[in-house]
């Protein structure tokens, strides 16, 4: 397993839901930067999905890159 952290950068509402950007977080992140130095991702969210409303710009978050065998 692999952890990075990421910081949400943006959170915007839209039509169907919310779409969600974050940046890896060179602070906290320094196994995961060693490797690969930069990242970044976007998802969005159904408006009722459990996960709406979740995140919040400026926080970091974990996330955790485990194989599925």
């Amino acid at each position: 397993m692999v952890r990075a952290q990421f910081q949400c950068t943006e959170v915007a509402n839209i039509e169907s839901g919310q779409r969600i950007k974050m940046n890896v977080d060179y602070n906290k992140c320094k196994e995961f930067t060693s490797y690969t130095p930069s990242g970044q991702m976007e998802f969005y969210i159904d408006k009722s999905a459990s996960a709406i409303n979740k995140f919040e710009v400026g926080k970091v978050y974990n996330v955790d890159f485990t194989p599925i065998d």
